[in-house]
């Protein structure tokens, strides 16, 4: 599954500010909808700020999952305002200004002062399989970050294992093997949780 950042998460923020009867786009077919489950928002930031929303998608499935909002300051306003129309986690954005493409959408969000926005409260089965690998992408992220240890790099060290480069802030495993910072945080949050060199196991699965 592929984040919305494109390869990675993709931060967000937003404050939304009213509520309008829903429309929801199926195929080419604009039809009005009466569902609980849907709902519109116009969101805005001041001098299009990011919004602080963490985003998590992919190119073949629709709309973009609500992974975490609970450090955007404009969701949290919003839901004070709003309790019965509250922005969370879990949700997902089925459209944004109007479009449903979910690389477009993401483009909607950037240097933008306001964005309309299609909610849903109800995933697709789809839907949780990217909200799921999202989160266990944020897991990994958390667990990385206090794992890796800085190190000071080496004038005459070895290259980094993983792209075969010298230079560059590095990083120490456990097992005491070190790499480009960058490098084994892609390696270890998404895709293998071993050393590169070593095999030996650097985090929980």
């Amino acid at each position: 599954k592929r984040q919305v950042k494109i390869d990675g998460i993709c931060r967000m923020p937003c404050l939304g500010c009213s509520f309008f009867g829903t429309k929801v786009k199926r195929g080419n077919r604009v039809s009005d909808v009466m569902d609980e489950s849907i709902f519109q928002v116009v969101l805005q930031s001041p001098e299009a700020a990011p919004f602080g929303i963490i985003l998590g998608g992919h190119p073949n499935i629709q709309g973009l999952v609500i992974v975490d909002a609970s450090e955007s300051t404009a969701v949290r306003e919003w839901n004070e305002k709003h309790p019965h129309l509250t922005i969370e986690a879990g949700q997902a954005v089925l459209e944004a200004n109007g479009t449903s493409d979910p690389i477009a959408m993401l483009e909607q969000f950037r240097g933008t002062k306001s964005v309309e926005l299609l909610l849903t409260t109800e995933l697709s089965p789809n839907q949780q399989a990217v909200l799921q690998s999202s989160l266990e992408i944020r897991r990994r992220q958390d667990v990385v970050a206090g794992l890796l240890q800085p190190v000071e790099p080496e004038t005459d060290g070895e290259p980094c294992s993983i792209c075969h480069e010298r230079g560059g802030e590095e990083a120490k495993l456990p097992c005491g093997h070190r790499f480009h910072k960058a490098c084994v945080q892609k390696w270890l949050i998404y895709g293998h949780p071993r050393c590169p060199l070593c095999n030996c196991a650097a985090m929980s699965h």
